[in-house]
């Protein structure tokens, strides 16, 4: 597998990761990895945001 398609690999993982709840340190890449950013931004895409507006009016 080349480069182009472990960084589509470890982004899809990231996004099923992200859809299915885990952990953000379920990462199997370590720091400083690139394949980890492309992890993390997967997970990103996938996790609804936190709303703060919760009770202001």
């Amino acid at each position: 597998m080349g480069p182009r398609e472990q960084i589509v690999a470890a982004l899809l993982a990231g996004r099923k990761a992200g859809s299915n709840a885990d952990p953000p340190r379920s990462c199997p890449y370590p720091v400083g990895d690139l394949l980890r950013r492309a992890w993390f931004i997967g997970y990103g895409r996938a996790r609804p945001a936190v709303d703060d507006d919760q009770g202001d009016e």
